[in-house]
C-alpha cells in the first residue's frame, strides 16, 4: 500500500510541475491551436497563459481568429479564452463535456451582397467535430462581448455595433442562453 501511495503521490507531484513548465504549455497550446484551425478552417494566433492537467483546462490570451486565407472579411479577438472539461464525466460516460469562457470578445465582420462574412465561420462552429469521442458543449460564457458589422455595400460603409454578455448552459436536453444586450 505504501509503495502504491508513494507512486501516486510522486506521479501527482510530477504532473503538477510538468503542467507549469513553459515548454509543455507551449506544446499543448500549439496542439490545441492546430486542432482548432483544422477543425474550423481558420487562422488562430494566441499565447498560452495557463494549463491544468488535474482539472483539464487551457487558457489562451490575446487570441485572434480569422479566415485561413488571411483576408480581413471577418475576425474575432478575445483577451482571455478558456476551455476545459471534466475527468469525471470523461471516465464515467466516455464523453467530453466541454465548457468555454471568452472575456472581452470583439467580433468584426463585413456585410456584402446581403451576406454576413462571418456566417461561414459560424457554420463551422456549429458542425459536429470529426473525432472518435463524443463531444458536447456544456457551458458557454461570454463576458464583455462586442460585435461590429460593416456594410460594404453602402457608399459610406455604415457600421452597426452592439455590446453584450451571455451565459449559456446545457440543462436537461436543452441549451439555454441568457443574453444581456447593452446600449
Amino acid at each position: 500500500k505504501k509503495i502504491f501511495f508513494s507512486l501516486i503521490l510522486g506521479f501527482s507531484v510530477l504532473l503538477f510541475f510538468i503542467q507549469r513548465d513553459p515548454w509543455v504549455q507551449q506544446e499543448i497550446a500549439r496542439a490545441y491551436i492546430n486542432a482548432f484551425q483544422q477543425a474550423l478552417h481558420c487562422s488562430v494566433h494566441a499565447q498560452v497563459s495557463h494549463v491544468s492537467f488535474f482539472s483539464p483546462m487551457i487558457e489562451l490570451v490575446n487570441m485572434r481568429v480569422g479566415p485561413s486565407d488571411g483576408s480581413d472579411r471577418w475576425h474575432w479577438c478575445c483577451n482571455r479564452f478558456q476551455t476545459g472539461f471534466s475527468w469525471t464525466n470523461f471516465f464515467s460516460y466516455g464523453a467530453v463535456d466541454m465548457w468555454l469562457s471568452l472575456d472581452k470578445l470583439d467580433v468584426h465582420s463585413q456585410f456584402k451582397n446581403k451576406n454576413l462574412a462571418l456566417m461561414e465561420h459560424i457554420r463551422e462552429l456549429t458542425k459536429s467535430p470529426e473525432i472518435p469521442l463524443p463531444l458536447f458543449l456544456k457551458k458557454l460564457n461570454i463576458r464583455r462581448g462586442r460585435v461590429n458589422i460593416v456594410d460594404s455595400d453602402s457608399a459610406d460603409n455604415n457600421n452597426m455595433s452592439y455590446t453584450w454578455q451571455s451565459e449559456s448552459k446545457k440543462i436537461d436536453n436543452c441549451f439555454k442562453t441568457i443574453i444581456y444586450i447593452k446600449d
